[in-house]
């Protein structure tokens, strides 16, 4: 058993240490630590107001950079578009304010929205699969597509034919029955603007879809790796029905460019055009400098992601393209 005395020194120990600190704390030291304190203290504030006054900076020169590229934005493509149709094919996920902000820049071109078809889960999911195959086949035969062609291409070329031809045309019509006609378990498309009148052109607007990357120092759960699986096979799909559409007519990709994501396993097809930058000024207006382009037979991929070859769009006047 320790004895009472060691205790006792102990205590006595702690309250000496104690009265000491008070002492100096009190006395000699006091004004030493308040000072400290207080430069501290006014340091932090001085920092703090630097950094408010170049955030302030930034976003007035960030203001001030796109008040300029809206300004050239609308001297650009005021009229390219003048006359011209666009379907409009919007993906799960997808980022419906910037469609919107996308479609009031094709609109002040001179374009015109005529149809909106929204994609619904049901078309890459792995347990529609059976269903999807099924469909294609009772399809029959589709202009411009073999009969041997999987199902995706074949219900992308009979979407393609909807879209572009509107369903005033009679084949158009027969596959868009095809689509609206299947029951709630197997529902591929949902129309949000009916597609009545012809398209020059397809607007698609893509989701993130990113696939996610492995941590190198940690090991990816199974529930980790069927997600990236299934997020791979649903890009696979998507990327085949931009394909597809694209080598039977104009059109353009709006979405997020960065690795593992969508748009960038969309742009080395080189067969459509692709804009990044969803949501900016720069991203609206190279959605109506891309339609253009493409309708005057040219690709090009616009915007600051991976893969963008220009920043910025050039001025097409496609009606007078068509003269020439």
């Amino acid at each position: 058993m320790v004895d009472f005395r060691y205790h006792l020194v102990s205590l006595v120990s702690v309250f000496l240490a104690l009265a000491v600190g008070i002492i100096l704390g009190a006395g000699p030291l006091q004004n030493s630590i308040g000072n400290t304190l207080q430069d501290q203290v006014t340091e932090l504030r001085t920092s703090r107001n630097e950094a408010r006054a170049q955030a302030k900076e930034a976003a007035d020169a960030r203001e001030a950079a796109d008040a300029a590229l809206d300004v050239a934005g609308v001297q650009l493509t005021a009229g390219t578009l003048e006359g011209r149709t666009v379907a409009v094919l919007v993906f799960p996920g997808a980022d419906s304010d910037a469609y919107e902000q996308a479609k009031a820049k094709i609109e002040a071109a001179g374009g015109s929205i005529v149809s909106r078809v929204a994609l619904d889960k049901g078309f890459v999911t792995a347990a529609n699969g059976s269903f999807r195959n099924a469909l294609a086949g009772q399809m029959g035969a589709i202009e411009g597509v073999d009969d041997s062609a999987d199902s995706t291409v074949r219900l992308a070329a009979a979407l393609d034919t909807v879209l572009r031809k509107g369903t005033g045309d009679a084949t158009a019509a027969a596959m868009m029955g095809y689509f609206t006609s299947v029951d709630s378990e197997h529902v591929l498309i949902r129309v949000e603007q009916e597609p009545a009148a012809a398209a020059d052109a397809v607007f698609m607007v893509v989701p993130e879809s990113t696939v996610p990357e492995p941590d190198p120092s940690a090991t990816m759960s199974a529930e980790e790796e069927a997600k990236a699986d299934d997020v791979r096979a649903a890009n696979a799909i998507y990327t085949s029905l931009f394909s597809t559409f694209a080598g039977r007519g104009p059109t353009v990709a709006l979405g997020v460019a960065e690795s593992g994501s969508l748009l960038e396993d969309m742009r080395p097809l080189a067969n459509g055009s692709t804009v990044d930058s969803p949501g900016t000024i720069a991203g609206d207006y190279n959605t109506a400098f891309a339609i253009a382009a493409e309708i005057a037979g040219q690709h090009v991929d616009l915007g600051s992601g991976d893969g963008a070859r220009a920043p910025f769009g050039t001025r097409i006047d496609v009606a007078r393209h068509d003269e020439g």
